[in-house]
């Protein structure tokens, strides 16, 4: 053999490995596989065989036609290892080679086998015999370069072995392996001259297991449709949520009605099957109506990406012959250029809905082979192509394949794909065909704050591609169980980043095979990234690249191929292509009509059966997760290049991201030679200039074609595109180029808009204009070289901060200079440039600060010594320490006014963290020696009234040091107090030794951001020991004095001519001074690529947040406060003191001017007003009567520098002083700073900008702050989406509904109410009647303006009606009360409130018309329009003692306030201390081991009164328990009797094992004789979706509280021998267990949890039971059913509150647990007492029965329906008992609780009074009786509130509403009788009952209707296995039940009424009727 000793490429065996390395560790064991047969053949023959053999299986697994392995010598014999030797063997070889033409071998190389040199050229040798010395040196060396050795061992017949490295190759691969091998070796020896493409490579042992893995696939698709399987989830779940966005929500039952509707429009439009319709939406909700409505309608749609250029749109749209495009109300436009009809979703579709007697095409269904959709993916012949998918192979794949995905009924999908993406698709419908939700961020979150979006929009579920995952953390989104990966290989790090976190699966499928094809589950951290898989709904083969006929082996690399039902039916219009990738019945496949698809992804299967993805075979790549057909845009590319070669290839860049590069063969050189070799990628280095115009113009030009995508970041010349020895393209030499590129090569080949540009500059610019550039990059943290000529400021990163910053050292430059409205002028930096340029003028021309002002100048000359002289006085010096005095700036007046009237106000309070080799001492002489310099620091303010001055004055003192305080601790800081002519600064010094920490206490008046900075610099210069440079404040404030006032005046009176602006927020009362009243609340939203055009990103937010302003005042006209930096004018940057400025901004909006045109105006309006921004509010408010009203603004807009490019973040401040972000003082600075009920501040970061809001909770509820936040991200959003769309379409997004009613019979009752309520008001008050839908309702009201026509009575001119004050109010009532039950209450749907005119206008008698009122009232919540109801604040609170602290605390929680929002003096009921919340209160005391009864807190007016009453009890021993059986006596002498009596109505009981038995109480007899066998439900669901609930642990649990809880292991049975008595008979253990039912379909799951579990037959037994139910995908029930009004609901919450902590393994309460008979022998003794039916006697006395009437078609079964209540009950026609629809009667419970707060009412009055007014309405009763129940708790029991068993009881609640009493008295009395009625609340109703109407023996009952307040059953807020309540149904002898249920947020209505009695349409009816009772009440009260 001859050594050769050219190249050739390394041949390495490919790891077949399925552990990773890590698995692998310790001892390098190996793998052995042996066999061997007899042949008959000489030994050479074989052993040749056995090379050939070898090459041909390398071959195939290498993929490579020229092979060289290593054979091992030396191995015979005795020797050592270093005696064995490696020689390297190469072989080429062709396909049609005859197989004695490939041998012999060449040897190449010899190496000694332990030197291991050839590990990166060979990893395979083949060993003639082998030697245990060198091969257990193999074995034990772990990182040896041989992997895999083949031994042959010569005896009888050969006989070998195959050996591998288990880190490198598993045993089932060696398995595989060998017998490959061998069926080759049998094949070659068989057939020793045939050729060598007839031997067969893969053995049928192969075949058959690849059979096995494909075995679980479908044969059949899945015969349905996509929206029949979501219209079964409509039907079964239709009030679940179906779709989360940032647009809104929607349930399955809207879902249904709003596609049906679009499903309408299209058939009439002729749609149908194989009708393609195109979808042009952005990010919305309306997305998924418009798919499902499309599919409804039979045909298929196609999802356009509205970022695509137009051309590709249509270029799809004429392919797909789109006659109808559906679009979004932003994309109509565009749409309407792709097709003839265009229809807006859902604006277009609701108008346009065809006329019921119209005329509708026949409609035809789907059927599951119509097509569903049609996914657009890259063309390599230039042109998008469309896979068509049929609805049976989409319906199969989603429930194959969502098991493995972890997908299902429970998940919440992120909708993130691109709609260019056939991801969305699979994201939008399979949730919704499994029943889950899907969840829409907005185009912007998307991209800028996807993470946030993940979080608000509570998503498990979601896929990704690798690139985006890398910007989510998997801690900070921990709601997300399930993350998929796909699109694109994951790296092995962030494999393992999510692998430990979360539930990660990899998933892979072409859009040709319904998006998922094959899924790696449950991927772990140690997994292979390249994986994906195994198949899911399709099969797996893998098949030669060249030649799908055959099968390649196990684990070689091959062609994916899937099969199945999943693959699509191929492309449209495009037959030629789709032949070749979608074939039929290959020959190694069994089955006829058998479709596959060729992928064109080269993978291999591991012995496993999962699948590893290796690469591309062809042009087509993946970047960023999507799909590109290099020959597209090679194609599209061609024609701006013509007679040119192009080539397109992806390659990673130096900093290892991957590029687009487009590669131009340039014809631009003469006489040019193709080169070869090295230089065959020469990149072209003359004639750039030319080559660089014409690519800008190829980009250009691409981007209207391609997607962003798919057009190439980089366009390189080269003087010959390199080619292949097959004469192709050479991409492997592109790519290896494109690696090489340094970033200075990139750079050079990037295509911008200045690539044009030969240089950075313009021509002789020279050394001023490198220093600016220079300049421009420090400030902008950038590289000098990324500052080029064309480039924007504010697109390169710059704001208004940096502009300041850039004007500053701009201005260090000679004969340069440059104002920050110059940067913002600035279209460019040449532009920048050539402004800087300015000539010089004389000093008394410069528009500037002056540079130098006399002390003492700015003052009267002749009264200096008497300013000293008071100066010295008022601060406490001595005349000759005076410096300079001068006027404060506008800004420091106000804000020393403020603090004299607020201490504490507007003081900044700062902590630095020192090192603790500080030098103390040093550390103080440095902060002197700063204030030497910055006299700002040496400044007091003094009150000049005594001057006659109408400003104060600063004053300078010199020789007085900065007061500086040192303490141990932080937390005994001095608080000194800040006011005229005390210091404004001082410094606390805690030098604790462990941590020293700086406090800076600083006034606002004496510093901002800029000057905050100059302190630092100076303290730091002066501690270092350098030089200090002087900044006085004196120059800026002698520039506002001179100022032009005239011209600062006239220019204000313009500004504000013609105001039209409605305040906000409306109606505030004058002279606020207590800090205490404001809140903050803080939002955090998404910022794109902001800065186009040179916007500022201020601009941006004031345009926002007046659109917001507008939304909630319905003006156009917006005015609100904004402050701004003040250092806009020359000479201003360094200016040392506060330059802030506050003005009144006034925006207006115009309708037809576009967002960008907007932008620029409010700009361009910012750099106007500059010049006179310092002219101060004060002389603003005096240019004329409108700016008055502007000055008046009632919110203010901060923005603040942003966080990254700010000063402090920008400079190096040095570690001696660390600023300690924390946002308590930020937040206390903030809230100092806030003098408007309304104050916004805005901080931007890197992408986003934190928003808080301060505000005045006495005028604004956090909620509705809370939806401003969000109406302003909103706008913010889509102004930063839509820079074209115009303002109109903007805020026309939310337009009110149109009325129900005809437009003229509306207008004339209208008309009609406006004239009677004018003459029943009386002369002098004007109306006006219009119809609003109030902010947070879908309910239309009809508003009634009110308001006095005689203005000259107001004296300040505005229209504002502070109060409906008497009579006015009384009219007003008595007006509603009439008009309602008159002809024309029928005639309007009458629902008036009387709402006070808040508009101010300038001129005095002008009067709000009815646009503008409708328009500025529907923006406003129920609440807002009746603010004028306010309260005083709260005075001083003296400090708390523990006892009472304790209580505030449990107080705070039932009421979920903060404990300093309750004072210990504050009126108990006034806080809304109703029963509920006293019985709740009573709970949190008990658990802090304070006993206290509900009676004790009625009877407290106080928490200091109740801790006295805690303080003044007697200290001893609880209540003695009572003697089991004790409260038997009266009825049986012993037990024995009671056992003998009891025995006989057991039935299956021992009754033997009791330990004690008690009768029932009176008022349980009571509803016991109502009741009969009457029962009650509740079902919860345990958990989240995805946690699995362990049923064994779960009953333990159950039975767990059984143990602890005797109530749960009572008998209720009733008494032989006195039959009107009914006993408790305690168990010792629990009589029943669990029912538990598992494996139940999620579909029935509900469904079968409702059968009852109770028998109905006979009486007594168990009164309850309790099960468990779970289905198949481990969402889990459980049940509680009871009877006998058992147990309370109180009682229900005890025990799952506890069950809740017994399954988080926490401790329960007390384990002492109160008894029930306690309770039962105290009601026992309260029975006694005469008087309490004595009450009942009295209260009721002449009450006529209060009888809700049936409805009329069910009236004549209500005496039937009657007579089933009791033991008649037994029949199988019952009665059904049902529940109408949940319904939200309060939107604002909190409004609601501080409403009762400043009136000392309950909420459960309330709710009485509305019920007592809503069955008025309905009855016509004026003397109201109902049904009340009462919790029973408030009695002294010792932890009466831990009781489990059945307290409460039903009273009889009377209300009388003559038409004389105001509903404020009506509300009074009640209050009055709860108290009284709850004193005698234990009596039997029965008995009651029957001595009310003995007097009417006619009468059965006093009323059939009852209310119930009650806390919700499950607290979702609490941590732990939270149980969610999902339905509550409750029998009872009533006909009718209201259960209110108050949430924290809201109060909910549930009716509850008797099938016979009335239908659902009545019940929401009168739950309406309740819900305008409230209403009413909170208006009118």
């Amino acid at each position: 053999m001859v050594n050769l000793d050219f190249e050739v490429e390394p041949c390495l065996f490919p790891s077949l490995s399925t552990r990773s390395v890590n698995q692998s560790h310790g001892k390098a064991m190996a793998y052995q596989h042996g066999f061997e047969w007899e042949v008959t053949i000489s030994e050479d023959s074989v052993f040749q065989g056995i090379v050939l053999s070898w090459n041909i299986l390398l071959a195939k697994y290498t993929d490579s036609t020229t092979i060289t392995f290593g054979v091992i010598s030396g191995s015979e014999g005795n020797k050592c290892h270093d005696d064995t030797t490696v020689d390297e063997y190469c072989t080429s070889f062709h396909p049609e080679s005859c197989l004695p033409t490939v041998l012999p071998l060449a040897s190449r190389r010899q190496y000694r086998f332990h030197e291991w040199k050839y590990d990166a050229r060979i990893n395979t040798c083949i060993a003639n015999g082998s030697h245990k010395v060198w091969l257990d040196h193999w074995i034990n060396s772990p990182n040896h370069g041989i992997k895999l050795i083949l031994v042959v061992e010569q005896g009888r017949w050969p006989c070998m072995s195959l050996y591998g490295k288990p880190s490198f190759i598993d045993e089932g691969s060696v398995r595989l392996l060998c017998t490959a091998f061998q069926h080759i070796l049998d094949c070659v020896l068989e057939n020793q001259m045939g050729l060598l493409k007839n031997i067969e490579v893969t053995p049928s042992h192969h075949y058959q297991r690849i059979l096995d893995w494909n075995s679980h696939i479908p044969k059949e698709p899945l015969a349905e449709c996509i929206h029949d399987l979501i219209q079964r989830r409509c039907m079964e779940t239709p009030d679940a949520e179906a779709i989360c966005a940032w647009d809104g929500t929607m349930s399955y039952a809207a879902l249904e009605q709003e596609s049906a509707r679009t499903m309408e429009w299209l058939q009439h439009h002729g749609v149908g099957p194989e009708t393609i319709v195109p979808l042009l939406f952005e990010k919305s909700k309306w997305t998924v109506v418009a798919v499902l409505g499309v599919l409804k309608a039979g045909a298929a749609f196609v999802l356009l990406e509205t970022s695509h250029p137009i051309e590709r749109l249509k270029s799809i749209c004429h392919d797909i012959g789109a006659c109808i495009i559906l679009t979004s109300a932003l994309c109509k436009e565009i749409g309407s250029n792709l097709a003839d009809i265009t229809m807006s979703v859902p604006c277009d579709v609701e108008r346009k809905l065809p006329c019921g007697d119209g005329k509708m095409k026949p409609c035809i269904r789907a059927q599951p082979r119509n097509a569903a959709y049609v996914a657009y993916t890259s063309g390599s012949t230039g042109k998008p192509k469309g896979v068509i998918i049929e609805h049976a192979s989409f319906c199969t794949n989603a429930m194959v394949s969502s098991e493995a995905q972890n997908l299902n009924g429970c998940s919440r999908v992120l909708q993130f794909a691109s709609y260019a993406f056939d991801v969305s698709i699979h994201e939008t419908l399979v949730p919704l065909m499994l029943g889950g939700c899907v969840c829409i961020p907005s185009a912007s979150q998307r991209v800028n704050s996807l993470q946030e979006a993940i979080v608000q929009l509570r998503v498990n579920w979601m896929e990704l591609t690798p690139s985006v995952t890398r910007l989510l953390s998997p801690h900070k989104i921990p709601n997300v169980k399930t993350l998929v990966v796909g699109g694109e290989s994951i790296s092995p790090a962030e494999l393992a980043r999510w692998a430990g976190h979360i539930r990660l699966n990899v998933a892979y499928g072409p859009a040709e095979c319904t998006v998922v094809s094959m899924v790696q589950s449950n991927v772990t951290k140690h997994g292979d990234p390249l994986s994906i898989g195994r198949g899911c709904g399709g099969s797996v083969w893998i098949v030669e690249p060249q030649n799908h006929n055959v099968l390649v082996p196990i684990g070689a690399p091959g062609e994916l191929l899937i099969g199945g039902p999943i693959v699509g039916r191929g492309y449209l219009n495009r037959p030629e292509q789709t032949a070749a990738v979608f074939i039929q019945n290959p020959p190694w496949q069994a089955e006829n009509n058998s479709r596959f698809y060729k992928t064109g992804d080269v993978v291999r299967q591991n012995s496993d059966g999962s699948v590893v993805f290796l690469g591309r075979k062809d042009t087509q790549v993946k970047l960023r997760g999507q799909r590109i057909e290099l020959g597209e845009i090679e194609y599209q590319a061609s024609g701006f290049f013509p007679g040119a070669a192009v080539a397109v290839e992806v390659g990673k860049l130096y900093h290892g991201h991957p590029a687009l590069v487009l590669f131009v063969e340039w014809k631009s050189l003469e006489n040019r030679k193709r080169c070869s070799g090295t230089n065959c990628c020469r990149t072209v280095q003359n004639d750039k200039t030319h080559f660089m115009s014409n690519a800008q113009w190829a980009k250009a030009g691409l981007s209207q074609i391609l997607p962003s995508y798919m057009v190439p970041d980089i366009i390189v010349p080269l003087c010959t595109i390199p080619l292949s020895h097959s004469a192709k393209v050479d991409r492997k030499a592109l790519r290896a180029m494109i690696t090489r590129w340094s970033k200075d090569e990139v750079k050079l080949y990037q295509v911008t808009a200045n690539s044009t540009s030969c240089g950075r500059y313009p021509h002789h610019a020279g050394q001023k204009y490198d220093e600016m550039v220079r300049m421009v990059a420090r400030v902008l943290s950038l590289d000098p070289s990324e500052v080029r000529e064309h480039d924007n400021f504010f697109q390169l990163g710059g704001d208004s901060l940096s502009a300041i910053m850039l004007s500053r050292e701009i201005d260090t430059i000679p004969l340069l200079s440059l104002t920050v409205a110059d940067i913002f002028q600035s279209a460019s930096i040449a532009e920048l440039f050539h402004r800087s340029q300015k000539t010089p003028l004389p000093e008394s021309m410069e528009p500037g600060i002056p540079t130098k002002v006399l002390p003492f100048s700015l003052l009267d000359p002749m009264k200096i010594d008497n300013y000293r002289e008071r100066a010295a006085e008022h601060c406490g010096v001595s005349p000759s320490q005076i410096e300079d005095i001068y006027p404060c700036s506008p800004l420091q007046a106000r804000l020393m006014a403020r603090t004299s009237r607020q201490p504490g106000a507007f003081q900044g309070h700062f902590n630095f963290r020192l090192s603790l080799d500080t030098d103390w001492d040093r550390l103080h002489w440095a902060w002197n020696k700063a204030a030497d310099f910055l006299p700002i620091l040496r400044t007091r303010i003094i009150n000049t009234w005594q001057l006659a001055e109408g400003n104060p004055l600063q004053v300078v003192v010199r020789d007085k040091d900065i007061e500086w305080v040192e303490v141990a601790a932080s937390e005994s800081e001095p608080k000194s107090r800040m006011s005229f002519g005390s210091p404004l600064i001082y410094c606390v010094a805690v030098r604790a030794k462990h941590s020293p920490v700086l406090i800076l206490n600083i006034h606002h008046a004496l510093f901002d951001l800029v000057v905050f900075e100059q302190i630092l610099e100076a303290v730091k210069a002066a501690y270092q020991g350098k030089p200090l440079v002087w900044r006085p404040f004196s120059p800026f404030i002698k520039y506002v004095q001179d100022l032009n006032r005239s011209q600062a005046n006239e220019f204000w009176k313009r500004e504000f001519t013609g105001l039209r602006a409605v305040p906000f927020p409306a109606d505030i009362t004058p002279g606020r001074s207590n800090l205490d009243a404001i809140r903050w609340t803080r939002k955090s939203f998404c910022l794109g690529h902001q800065n186009q055009a040179g916007i500022t990103l201020s601009s941006l937010i004031r345009l926002a947040w007046a659109m917001v302003l507008s939304q909630y005042t319905g003006s156009l006209d917006v005015v609100f406060g904004t402050t701004v930096m003040g250092r806009n004018m020359p000479g201003t940057a360094d200016v040392g003191g506060p330059t802030i400025a506050t003005y009144p901004l006034r925006i207006t909006l115009r309708g037809e001017e576009s967002i960008k045109e907007a932008l620029q105006r409010i700009q361009n309006h910012g750099i106007a007003i500059a010049p006179f921004e310092q002219s101060g509010i004060q002389h603003i408010r005096h240019s004329s009567p409108e700016s008055a009203i502007a000055c008046s603004f009632r919110n203010m807009l901060v923005i603040q520098p942003s966080s990254d490019n700010s000063l402090l973040a920008k400079r190096d401040l040095s570690p001696l002083l660390v600023l300690e972000e924390r946002g308590s003082w930020k937040q206390k600075s903030y809230v100092n700073f806030s003098t408007q009920a309304l104050n916004v501040v805005c901080e931007p970061g890197a992408g986003h900008l934190d928003v808080s809001a301060y505000f005045d909770q006495s005028i604004l509820s956090s909620q509705e702050v809370e939806e401003m936040l969000s109406c302003m991200d909103r706008l913010l959003q889509l102004v930063l989406q839509h820079p074209d769309a115009s303002m109109g379409t903007i805020l026309s997004q939310s337009q009110s509904p149109d009325g129900d009613l005809d437009r003229y019979e509306e207008r004339t009752s209208l008309a009609r109410l406006e004239q009677e309520a004018c003459q029943y008001l009386g002369n002098g008050v004007r109306v006006a009647a219009v119809w609003i839908i109030p902010m947070a309702s879908h309910v239309p009201k009809l508003a009634l303006f009110v308001g006095a026509m005689s203005l000259n009575t107001v004296s300040d001119g505005r229209w504002i009606l502070a109060g409906v004050k008497e009579p006015l109010r009384t009219r007003l009532v008595q007006m509603m009360h009439e008009f309602q039950n008159n002809p024309l209450g029928r005639a309007v749907p009458f629902c008036c409130i009387p709402v006070p005119l808040q508009y101010r206008p300038s001129m005095p008698g002008l009067f709000l018309d009815r646009a503008r009122a409708q328009e500025a009232a529907s923006k406003f919540t129920l609440k807002t329009l009746t603010s004028w109801q306010n309260t005083g604040d709260s005075g001083f609170e003296e400090p708390l003692l523990p006892l009472e602290a304790t209580l505030r605390r449990a107080l705070a929680k039932v009421l979920s306030l903060e404990p300093e929002a309750i004072g210990v003096n504050d009126d108990l009921v006034s806080l809304g201390c109703d029963s509920l919340v006293a019985m709740q209160f009573a709970a949190q005391c008990d658990r802090q081991s304070l006993r206290l009864t509900i009676s004790e807190i009625f009877q407290a007016t106080s928490l200091r009164c109740l801790a006295s009453t805690l303080n003044s009890r007697p200290s001893g021993d609880p209540t003695p328990a009572l003697e089991a059986f004790a409260l038997l006596k009266p009825m049986y002498g012993d037990r024995e009797s009671f056992e003998q009596d009891i025995q006989r109505s057991v039935d299956g009981w021992n009754i033997k094992e009791s330990i004690d038995a008690f009768p029932c109480t009176t008022a349980h007899l009571g509803l016991l004789s109502g009741l009969g066998t009457c029962q009650s439900h509740t079902i919860w669901e345990i958990g989240s979706p995805e946690e699995q609930i362990d049923l064994v642990s779960f009953a333990k649990a159950w039975l767990n509280l059984v143990n602890r809880h005797a109530a749960l292991r009572t008998l209720l049975l009733p008494s032989r021998s006195n039959p009107s008595e009914w006993l408790h008979v305690v168990l010792k253990s629990s009589p029943v267990g669990v029912k538990v039912v598992t494996k139940l379909k999620n579909a029935s799951l509900l469904k079968i949890a409702r059968k009852p579990l109770l028998s109905r037959d006979g009486l007594g037994g168990l009164p309850y039971r309790f099960a468990v139910y779970q289905s198949t995908t481990g969402r889990t029930l459980c049940k509680l059913e009871a009877r006998y009004a058992f147990l309370d609901a109180f009682s229900v919450l005890v025990l799952m509150k506890e069950l809740r902590r017994i399954l988080d393994c926490l401790p329960t309460s007390d384990p002492l647990l109160p008894s029930y008979s306690s309770w039962v022998a105290y009601l026992r003794r309260w029975s006694e007492d005469p008087l309490h039916l004595q009450f009942w006697d009295r209260y009721l006395a002449g009450l006529k029965p209060c009888i809700l009437r049936a409805s009329r078609n069910h009236h004549h079964h209500q005496h039937e329906g009657r007579q089933h209540h009791g033991a008649s009950e037994t029949n199988g026609n019952r009665p059904r008992l049902i529940k109408s629809h949940r319904q939200i009667v309060v939107q604002d419970a909190v409004a609601l609780r501080k409403y009762c707060d400043q009136r000392e009412l309950t909420i459960t009055n309330i709710l009485q009074v509305a019920w007592a007014l809503t069955l008025k309405e309905q009855t016509g009763i004026e003397d109201i009786c109902f049904g009340a129940l009462v919790s029973g708790r408030d009695v002294p029991v010792d932890h009466v509130g831990n009781i489990v068993g059945s307290l409460f009881n039903v009273l009889a609640c009377r209300i009388q509403m003559p038409a004389t009493d105001s509903i404020s008295s009506v509300l009074l009395e009640n209050q009055q009788m709860m108290r009284e009625r709850a004193s005698h609340q234990f009596c039997s109703l029965q008995e009651v009952t029957r001595l009310v109407l003995k007097a009417r023996p006619e009468a059965s009952s006093l009323f059939n209707t009852c209310l119930s307040v009650e806390q919700p059953l499950s607290d979702e807020a609490e941590t732990g296995k939270g149980f969610r309540a999902l339905e509550t149904v409750e029998e009872t002898e009533y006909d009718l039940i209201v259960a209110a249920t108050v949430f924290p947020d809201r109060i909910q209505a549930s009716i509850m009424y008797w099938s016979y009695f009335c239908d659902p349409a009545r019940a929401a009816t009168i739950a309406e009727t309740f819900a305008q009772s409230i209403e009413r009440i909170i208006l009118c009260a």
